[in-house]
């Protein structure tokens, strides 16, 4: 999303239709792929001692900055980071986790995650709030949030997916424009 002229990575959830743009852009995405192998421990093996069975989860790992120590006499000094926090953790939950109709807990809510002209299909797997500031009132007004979104589908869409994507979901992606000084090359 470009917001005066700068790139801003984003996460969306068209299940709600909420849209959380990053207030500044992380500086540092950690993106982890496990791999699963199995020990083989027979006696005479003509085979390698492990074995590939599985590709692992992929996860990316960030911080992001929430601050609005900046503003001092409106609404946003009042609720200070409270806003953000809330529809961060709006996006980590379904609206009903258990479905007392199918006795079934319910999965958590796909999100995309966009960065530049990139997206990923993501869902919340943790966020860790960690206040550093605080107005006289106690109301923090300047958060740390430690993100980690598990990655659904593996792979970046390319850029001529995401048009189709959205058509078969029925809702309109906010994509970002790449900028330079903010791309960033992540491996898969």
């Amino acid at each position: 999303m470009n917001i005066n002229g700068v790139v801003r990575g984003n996460l969306y959830s068209p299940e709600k239709k909420l849209t959380y743009s990053f207030q500044y852009n992380p500086n540092i995405i950690q993106d982890s792929r496990d791999v699963n192998y199995v020990s083989n421990d027979a006696p005479g093996i003509t085979f390698p001692k492990s074995q590939y069975i599985s590709g692992g989860e992929r996860e990316l790992s960030f911080d992001l900055l929430i601050n609005t120590s900046q503003y001092a006499d409106n609404i946003m000094a009042e609720r200070g980071t409270m806003n953000d926090m809330a529809v961060l953790q709006k996006m980590r939950l379904p609206d009903n986790p258990f479905n007392k109709k199918s006795n079934k807990f319910q999965a958590p809510p796909d999100l995309l995650f966009n960065w530049g002209s990139q997206v990923l299909d993501v869902s919340i797997r943790k966020l860790n709030f960690i206040h550093q500031e605080f107005n006289q009132a106690l109301v923090p007004t300047s958060t740390r949030v430690e993100v980690v979104l598990h990655v659904e589908g593996g792979n970046w869409y390319e850029e001529n997916k995401i048009d189709q994507y959205a058509s078969s979901s029925g809702s309109k992606i906010p994509t970002t424009q790449p900028a330079v000084h903010l791309r960033v090359k992540l491996g898969e």
